[in-house]
């Protein structure tokens, strides 16, 4: 009796212990979001993120450029960065839920638009209804310009009504597009 219950606590401690990788890469995105203690630390560490982001569509323009769309390497390819798109992710909304959106006065252009572009790279309406807060807020004190928030409430609206877009105009002046951000808020109910 013994035996059979030091094999059950033993397989109980195994199995506990043995973690999953999205459980290892979730706890090495909290240790280096932690060890962001300085701002040129926070900057530099949102900087890296936007060069893979900018590396990986070029890799992908090449690809294609050079085997075609329907191509298996090009398949691959996209597979392989779609990966690193979700794990950057990961690491932009670490970042945002420990700091805060990034101070485009504070970090410049780069690092203060990379959270809004890689959620939109990302294309999951999970992502996009969890950081909308921080979005319209970056929106609001003009980290993000209307411009790049309307195309996240348009990729947003697509996925939240069976991929289909609203009566929204493509906007020609500020006044369009401060005009269709508040229409797409409403059709989709969102709280300011």
């Amino acid at each position: 009796m013994k035996h059979i219950l030091y094999i059950s606590l033993s397989f109980i401690f195994i199995f506990l212990s043995c973690k999953s990788e999205e459980d290892k890469l979730i706890e090495l995105i909290e240790v280096e979001v932690k060890a962001l203690t300085t701002i040129e630390k926070k900057k530099d560490y949102l900087q890296k993120i936007f060069h893979t982001y900018i590396n990986l569509r070029k890799q992908e323009t090449e690809y294609w450029n050079t085997y075609g769309r329907n191509s298996d390497e090009y398949d691959n390819l996209i597979a392989a960065n779609r990966n690193q798109d979700l794990s950057d992710m990961l690491r932009v909304e670490k970042y945002l839920d420990n700091y805060g959106y990034p101070s485009i006065m504070k970090f410049g252009y780069q690092p203060s638009i990379i959270p809004i572009v890689q959620s939109i790279q990302v294309d999951d309406l999970g992502v996009y209804l969890k950081n909308y807060k921080y979005f319209y807020d970056a929106y609001k004190f003009n980290d993000i310009s209307g411009e790049l928030f309307l195309k996240y409430l348009r990729k947003l609206q697509f996925k939240n009504s069976d991929n289909q877009y609203s009566h929204v105009k493509y906007p020609e002046s500020d006044n369009e597009i401060e005009e269709n951000i508040e229409t797409i808020i409403k059709e989709l109910h969102l709280n300011k």
